[in-house]
């Protein structure tokens, strides 16, 4: 889960930069993120890229539905499916400047949800590094 929400980060920030330097339309940018490889885990931007080519421009609606549709076997919160399906749904529809205002604040959001998952996520790991110790010191004394 962590992982996959670093890399709706990572895009946040290569969306933003595609804005600022290369003057691609926003349906060429998701076109072209879902043709990159390191974002080939994010299942919803070749749903929007498919869209796009097929009505020939980019659908905030549709790629908004996109997220909230895969996001939910990425097993996304509901607060991170919000923030990402808002951030798709506004993307497009202001100048280059508000564009790459709404990528900061989405960066923003997501820096803060990735650290929440994170705190989250802490006690477990040293529960299961712990039960994986118990589970092979168990299998050594049976073996003894």
């Amino acid at each position: 889960r962590t992982d996959a929400l670093q890399l709706c980060l990572d895009s946040v920030e290569a969306i933003e930069q595609e804005i600022r330097y290369s003057g691609r339309l926003t349906g060429e940018i998701v076109e072209h993120l879902a043709a990159a490889e390191v974002y080939r885990p994010l299942d919803f931007y070749q749903k929007m890229a498919q869209h796009s080519l097929e009505t020939g421009f980019f659908d905030p609606g549709a790629a908004s539905q996109s997220v909230r549709d895969y996001g939910k076997h990425m097993r996304f919160t509901e607060e991170e499916l919000d923030a990402l399906a808002r951030f798709f749904q506004e993307l497009g529809s202001s100048d280059a400047e508000g564009q790459c205002s709404l990528c900061e604040s989405t960066e923003s959001k997501l820096r803060q949800l990735l650290e929440k998952r994170r705190r989250e996520e802490q006690p477990k790991r040293k529960l299961y590094g712990a039960a994986g110790i118990l589970g092979a010191l168990f299998l050594a004394i049976l073996m003894i």
